[in-house]
């Protein structure tokens, strides 16, 4: 009886798991690090911000530098052409290049 329910008990856990994954967003299990653009105000601090966790962290080589570079200049028309949602994106891309754990 005992090895019965050894056997079934990670069947019961994963079952829970399932369920209580299903019933919360994805969002809600971490922490909320996206960036919100809605107005070119909102915009110009998100470039500010982006550029300064770069300078925050140098450690960056030659090739992600470059790279991280293009996608904040990207950035930066895609809210001059006040497409904000895409604006937002790419600022969490190159935050993401530069995020220290």
């Amino acid at each position: 009886m005992i090895r019965k329910s050894y056997a079934l008990a990670p069947l019961v856990l994963g079952g829970l798991l399932f369920a209580f994954a299903s019933v919360v967003p994805a969002e809600a299990a971490g922490p909320q690090t996206h960036t919100q653009v809605t107005n070119d105000k909102e915009c110009t601090q998100a470039i500010a911000d982006t550029k300064e966790s770069r300078a925050g962290n140098p450690e960056l080589g030659p090739k992600a530098a470059k790279a991280f570079d293009e996608i904040l200049e990207l950035a930066e028309k895609r809210c001059a052409q006040k497409e904000y949602p895409f604006a937002a994106e790419l600022f969490n891309i190159a935050r993401g290049m530069v995020a220290s754990e």
